[in-house]
């Protein structure tokens, strides 16, 4: 699994301070990640896909 190097998350960090915003088309569970594929290959959407990953 990667690991975030400290100097990656400061730069993220500090675009989110100017007001970076990413729109999010959709929120799924790790369970539906085929359906998420399946958006992704008709394309019919704006944002970015997320697939919510919890440790219970």
């Amino acid at each position: 699994m990667a690991q975030p190097k400290r100097s990656d998350l400061e730069k993220i960090a500090g675009w989110m301070a100017q007001g970076l915003r990413i729109p999010i088309a959709m929120q799924l569970p790790l369970a539906q990640a085929s359906d998420a594929l399946r958006a992704l290959e008709k394309g019919k959407f704006v944002g970015k896909i997320v697939l919510e990953v919890r440790a219970d």
